[in-house]
C-alpha cells in the first residue's frame, strides 16, 4: 500500500477565488474543477491562504480539508 501512494498530503496557495485557482507545489495554477471543497469551506477563501489537501491518486484531483 505504502509504495502506490494512494494519496498525498499537499499544501496549495490560493492565487483567485473566483473561480478558484490554487497553485500547488510551485507549479502553475489549477482551476476549481480539480478540487473537492467541503461545503463548511465553500466561499471562505483569500488570495493568498494555504491549503491543506489530499491528492487523489494520479494527481489529478485534490480534496480540500482545511485552510492553513
Amino acid at each position: 500500500m505504502e509504495e502506490s501512494q494512494p494519496t498525498a498530503v499537499m499544501v496549495g496557495t490560493v492565487t483567485k477565488t473566483d473561480p478558484l485557482k490554487v497553485t500547488v507545489e510551485q507549479r502553475l495554477p489549477l482551476d476549481d474543477e480539480f478540487f473537492i471543497v467541503p461545503k463548511r469551506l465553500k466561499g471562505s477563501f483569500k488570495a493568498g491562504d494555504g491549503l491543506l489537501m489530499l491528492r487523489e491518486q494520479g494527481g489529478q484531483r485534490y480534496v480540500v480539508l482545511d485552510i492553513l
